[in-house]
């Protein structure tokens, strides 16, 4: 489905496929707040974009795609620059754009995303989210620099494009700071589930 607030065809590309080294298990496919980690990402992006995927090096991960019919594309690639070129390689050729979320950003709000597609026309080049001063994820990107996110160098990802770009960058704020926060350690992940719990978010 397009996003209600904006008649250009947009992709989404969720991105899944760190290894969790630092968590010690695989934290996407971990319950948080009720449902997988992964899920969060999921349901923010649930129906706002004209093509949606998750590229994964998990087989969990994977499967529980394909359990809810999203599409996935499983790879054994090593670099983020891998992850961004399967993404879009996986993406129709008539979008205007594509966004690139990241799976381990549970508190992104479906709000903060909205208000991104809507900010987003063919003048814009990026719209990246931001709190304060402070620029996060995701990020999205005019298919006018789909061949430069193509070829990012090994091991790097978007941000390569954003600091080239900086005068094309638009940052849409989101409500609060968590919103940005990625999980990389169990203490990380414990702090947000007790977040979500004082919060009752879901």
């Amino acid at each position: 489905m397009v996003n209600f607030s904006n008649k250009l065809k947009i992709g989404c590309v969720i991105m899944a496929s760190g290894l969790s080294k630092r968590f010690g298990s695989n934290k996407l496919i971990k319950e948080l707040g009720g449902k997988p980690l992964i899920n969060w990402i999921l349901d923010a992006t649930d129906e706002l974009f004209s093509y949606r995927v998750v590229v994964t090096r998990s087989k969990d991960v994977e499967a529980l795609c394909k359990a809810v019919d999203i599409p996935v594309v499983y790879h054994e690639y090593p670099g983020r620059n891998d992850t961004v070129r399967l993404g879009l390689m996986a993406m129709p050729e008539d979008i205007a754009g594509c966004m690139f979320c990241m799976a381990d950003q549970p508190l992104i709000s479906r709000v903060t995303i909205q208000n991104m597609l809507s900010e987003f026309n063919e003048d814009k080049g990026i719209i990246r989210t931001a709190f304060g001063e402070t620029p996060g994820a995701p990020i999205l990107f005019s298919d006018k620099y789909f061949d430069e996110l193509m070829n990012l160098p090994q091991g790097k990802g978007g941000n390569v494009v954003v600091k080239t770009h900086p005068e094309e960058v638009h940052m849409v704020q989101a409500g609060i700071s968590e919103e940005l926060f990625d999980i990389d350690t169990q203490e990380d992940f414990r702090y947000i589930s007790s977040f979500i719990k004082n919060k009752n978010l879901k």
